[in-house]
């Protein structure tokens, strides 16, 4: 019947509508299958200018890159690159504890990418900072706070995983809520919004959600008009700040 594909195609718009209304209204993800899918953050304005170069350091998944670069070019709406894997720079290796220090990653990812480009460091080794006491902390990930660069690490984001927190979702969170710190977001004191800080908690990691709440949202947007230019800034760690 000639009726039929406009009643479908209706029907498969309207689908479609309601589903962006709830998740820009509601700012949540939807979860489908294995899949993250992140509700756009409203930065489609012709004047936004946003670049992400993401840098793999030593060996890390491919297709997990690609799935990172896709996923977060739907929360920034950036042109989004991945660069070629490089070695991990031994100036950044701590010895003692056989692991890589954030602190120095930082100014080593700040010019592999392009002038106007926020660096995200991706690796699956174990990084750390000093933390007051402590002169080696393990942590999440690192940022320059309205600067250039930050660095996420797999290591500990597969610890106690699930099908409901799984490390696919807790790379992409951290990654976000990290890359927000490079645009000068600070954190937030909403538990569900993903620049929430975690406390050093995996549980609060967890809890906290994959898109910006409103008012992040409206900060970001007012920043990415235009992009402002990639500068230094005060490493922040959100493995327990």
């Amino acid at each position: 019947m000639k009726g039929s594909p406009a009643i479908s195609e209706g029907q498969s718009i309207v689908s479609l509508l309601l589903f962006i209304l709830s998740a820009l209204c509601l700012g949540l993800p939807a979860l489908t299958g294995d899949r993250v899918l992140v509700a756009r953050g409203n930065f489609e304005d012709p004047s936004t200018r946003c670049a992400i170069a993401i840098q793999p350091l030593g060996a890390f998944d491919r297709a997990s890159l690609a799935d990172l670069a896709a996923s977060l070019g739907e929360v920034f709406v950036c042109r989004i690159r991945v660069l070629e894997s490089v070695d991990l720079p031994s100036a950044a290796f701590y010895s003692p504890r056989s692991r890589y220090r954030a602190d120095r990653l930082l100014p080593f990812l700040s010019g592999r990418g392009s002038a106007d480009a926020h660096i995200l460091g991706v690796t699956a080794v174990d990084i750390s900072v000093t933390k007051d006491e402590y002169p080696d902390w393990g942590v999440f990930g690192l940022a320059n706070l309205g600067g250039p660069a930050c660095v996420v690490s797999t290591f500990r984001l597969g610890r106690r995983a699930s099908a409901r927190h799984s490390l696919r979702e807790r790379l992409l969170k951290v990654s976000i809520h990290e890359l927000g710190h490079t645009f000068g977001l600070e954190h937030c004191p909403t538990a569900s919004c993903v620049m929430a800080a975690y406390g050093g908690s995996m549980d609060t990691l967890d809890a906290s959600g994959l898109s910006f709440c409103s008012r992040c949202r409206r900060s970001l947007v007012h920043i990415l008009k235009p992009a402002i230019p990639a500068g230094s800034g005060i490493p922040k760690s959100d493995a327990w700040r």
